[in-house]
Parts: structure tokens; C-alpha cells; sequence
């Protein structure tokens, strides 16, 4: 894998959850259908991207997944 995308780290040459950056990206999901910005959104969350980064993390059906889904 060339990069590691943001929620997972690499383990034994495998892909896996890295579970404080996975609640780091619900809380993105859940801050941004409140309403808040991609910005400040991230910015609760405690991610450090910029305002493309987020789009593509708020736009990852494989991280979407991963959402409780009383959301609506």
C-alpha cells in the first residue's frame, strides 16, 4: 500500500482500524450533518486537513460505513 489512508495503520503488512482516528472521522461525519463547515468540522474533530482532504474523507463510502445510522 502506498499510502496509508487517514483510520488505518499497518499491521503485519495488512490494513487495520486505528480506532482513536476512526472515532476522530465519525466525529467529522456527525459535526458536519449538524451543519458545521467541512472546516470545523474537521476542526472538532481534531483533524488537521485542508478544505480538499475532507471533502474526500466526508466522501469515502468505506469510511461512511462506519456511521451509526440514526444519523438522519
Amino acid at each position: 500500500m502506498e499510502h496509508t489512508p487517514f483510520g488505518y495503520v499497518i499491521v503485519d503488512g495488512r490494513p487495520k482500524v486505528h480506532e482513536m482516528e476512526a472515532a476522530r472521522l465519525t466525529t467529522l461525519y456527525s459535526s458536519y450533518l449538524l451543519g458545521l463547515s467541512r472546516e470545523s468540522a474537521a476542526e472538532v474533530a481534531g483533524i488537521k486537513a485542508n478544505h480538499t482532504e475532507v471533502k474526500r474523507m466526508l466522501q469515502n463510502v468505506h469510511w461512511g460505513r462506519r456511521l451509526p445510522t440514526d444519523h438522519r
